[in-house]
């Protein structure tokens, strides 16, 4: 098993060594459509202890060093109407 983070970035604040308010949020009533265009390499183990290159809370929020490339979309929102009788 490998696993693979993915920061959806939301709120650009244009300072890759500083994490902005939001700027990595999900945001609710938001549909997001993700898709994996490429893997460079494999993700992270499922055992902690084996990962060659750990996530901690000091590992910059915008390294160079991808695994995977991923196109994110988010999807228009859409008014529904429901009609309910009891």
């Amino acid at each position: 098993f490998f696993y693979y983070y993915y920061w959806n970035r939301h709120n650009d604040n244009g300072m890759p060594a500083t994490m902005g308010p939001m700027e990595f949020g999900v945001v609710r009533n938001n549909v997001y459509k993700l898709a994996v265009t490429n893997i460079k390499r494999l993700g992270h183990p499922r055992i902690t202890p084996n990962d060659p290159d750990p996530v901690t809370p000091d590992t910059p929020d915008e390294k160079g060093d991808v695994y995977l490339t991923v196109s994110c979309q988010v999807l228009p929102w859409t008014v529904r109407v429901n009609n309910i009788e009891f």
